[in-house]
């Protein structure tokens, strides 16, 4: 069997678990290995759904989280087996009486549906090509397959049975019927082979040439020309290369245009009849290509093709032609009753190969069918039955015609249990991976935006701190300019007495006397007197709300009240106030 990479087990439960297990489920009452006892010991018979059968027996009981994920991806996939499968209703039941033990093996061993070696899948998938075919009619042979497949599961339902011991006897039993089977195809095959060959090759040219002549003026040498030799030299066309192919199409349309060139022109058009007589002195040369009824009679291909060109002088020189009327070839059915298949039903029919099982419905009575035989060149199918014995003849388009109608149905039988849990359980591993991708991805998304969330604060903090700083330097220079200012006015010589005044005031100034003076923005404020140490000359005012407005020492306070850059409203009351 071919390897490829190996999905871990983890992996699978993981997928699992996230598919099929809600957060709000409640918590697991029993061990994993009890719970294997219980499933074991249900019915197959009996079930459909060993989800649900395990909870009607055990009502109180909760397996693990991972024991009923693979339980519920378990019914699922067996629900989608029977379906694709639809063995015959003797057979089934056969195969649910496994699904308890195959529902244990998963548990005990989850990754074995994605695993490519001997499983108790691969037996079941092994068991269902052998009874895909069968049907109560089919005799000896059919109660044989009935009986393998019965001890087969019955030793499949035994935990004890050693899996790859199994799967070798089960092959080796396989291969044997399968040798015997394809003996009695083949032998039918090689039989059938050329007698549809040539009934069709013979069907497909008589309809041709029948349509080419159909409602036609037809000459007494030209109707003998076609269904003559024309008639045999196209049939063996057929059978060298196919109804496909393009010398059948060109053999088809040279007869049209043999048939084309003696009818009765329309017109007296000059164009038409040039075009006409530059046909018919190419014409011969190609009708005796394809004339290989009598490639090896040159007198005779001679005498066929000198009627033809008797018949063409007479066209070319004006002459009238003599028409009979011609009965068309034989034919074994008739096209306009035979149906005719969209290139869509078309496709469907050329997919299928040989080995594919279908159902067929007849009068409301099903039968199994195995298509054996698929001849392309002339485009017929041949079926047969679980014993090798020929059941069905059918036309390409016939069968498609079936398959529209739903009379026949494809039944997917190959590595049917195999193949089906591989798909679902990889489904589920690719759907949660994508989870845990996003999951990684909303992650990485979430840290980029705390990152570029923290970097911003970092930037508008350190933008704050900047303007902080600035506005700070700028009411130190501003505070520098007033004070530097105010002390130029207040050296004026006009301004000497009020200097003495006002000094005098503010020594005099208690604690929590009330004053106008400049802010931050320069704007004067209301603040008072809060603090005075005389040993540093220090005085400290704050506005209403205790915030620092501003510290001078006397001179300084006595400057800004001189340049009008403050006032006292309240010395305040006198005390022993101040700080030594």
């Amino acid at each position: 069997m071919p390897g490829r990479t190996r999905v871990s087990t983890d992996a699978v439960t993981k997928a699992l678990v996230y598919r099929y297990v809600k957060e709000d489920d409640s918590e697991a009452t029993i061990e994993t290995a009890e719970a294997i006892q219980r499933i074991r010991a249900l019915d197959g018979n009996a079930i459909d759904n060993v989800t649900r059968a395990l909870r009607q027996q055990h009502p109180d009981d909760q397996p693990p989280e991972v024991v009923r994920a693979i339980l519920a991806a378990t019914d699922d996939c067996i629900r989608i087996i029977f379906r694709l499968a639809d063995l015959d209703t003797e057979v089934e039941p056969h195969f649910r009486r496994v699904i308890p033990e195959l529902a244990c093996r998963l548990v005990s061993s989850p990754d074995i549906a994605v695993r490519k070696d001997a499983s108790i899948l691969t037996i079941l998938d092994a068991l269902v090509e052998e009874t895909i075919g069968w049907a109560p009619d089919l005799g000896r042979a059919g109660d044989r397959i009935l009986l393998n497949t019965r001890d087969v599961i019955g030793r499949l339902c035994d935990e004890e049975t050693d899996i790859k011991s199994l799967q070798a006897e089960v092959d080796e039993l396989v291969t044997k019927e399968r040798t015997r089977i394809a003996k009695l195809e083949d032998r039918l095959a090689a039989s059938e082979t050329g007698r549809l060959r040539s009934s069709q090759s013979k069907t497909r040219s008589a309809e041709m040439i029948n349509a080419a002549m159909a409602g036609r003026h037809m000459t007494y040498n030209i109707a003998a020309f076609l269904q003559g030799p024309w008639f045999d030299s196209v049939q063996l066309l057929v059978l060298r290369e196919g109804l496909d192919s393009e010398t059948w199409l060109r053999a088809a349309k040279l007869t049209e245009t043999l048939v084309w060139t003696i009818q009765p022109l329309a017109t007296d058009d000059e164009s038409e009849r040039q075009k006409l007589y530059r046909i018919i002195e190419h014409l011969p040369g190609e009708i005796r290509e394809l004339l290989v009824a009598l490639e090896h009679e040159t007198d005779a291909t001679e005498q066929v093709l000198a009627a033809i060109e008797a018949e063409h002088l007479a066209v070319v020189s004006g002459q009238p032609l003599e028409y009979e009327e011609f009965p068309g070839l034989p034919c074994d059915d008739e096209p306009a009753g035979r149906p005719r298949a969209s290139r869509f039903l078309q496709r469907k029919v050329d997919a299928f190969n040989p080995g594919q099982w279908f159902t067929y419905e007849s009068e409301g009575e099903f039968t199994r069918i195995k298509l054996v035989l698929k001849l392309d060149d002339v485009r017929e199918l041949l079926f047969t039955n679980r014993n090798g014995m020929k059941v069905m003849q059918r036309s390409f388009d016939e069968f498609a015609y079936l398959l529209s109608s739903g009379i026949v149905k494809p039944l997917n039988h190959s590595a049917v249990f195999s193949s089906t849990f591989e798909a679902h359980y990889l489904g589920l591993i690719e759907e949660h991976e994508k989870f845990i991708q996003r999951q990684e991805h909303m992650k990485r998304d979430e840290e980029e935006r705390e990152t570029a969330r923290r970097k911003a604060l970092t930037e508008a903090a350190a933008l704050a701190r900047a303007r902080e700083d600035a506005e700070r330097e700028r009411q130190v220079r501003a505070r520098a300019d007033r004070l530097a200012q105010a002390r130029q006015i207040a050296e004026l010589e006009e301004n000497a007495g009020a200097v003495t005044e006002l000094t005098r005031h503010v020594e005099a100034l208690a604690i929590g006397a009330w004053l106008r003076l400049p802010g931050p923005d320069g704007e004067l404020e209301e603040c008072k007197l809060a603090v005075r140490i005389s040993a540093s000359d220090k005085m400290i005012f704050v506005s209403r709300a205790g915030t620092k407005i501003g510290e001078y020492n006397t001179e300084q306070l006595v400057q800004l009240l001189v340049a009008g850059q403050g006032e006292i409203q309240d010395a305040g009351v006198e005390f022993e106030d101040t700080l030594a």
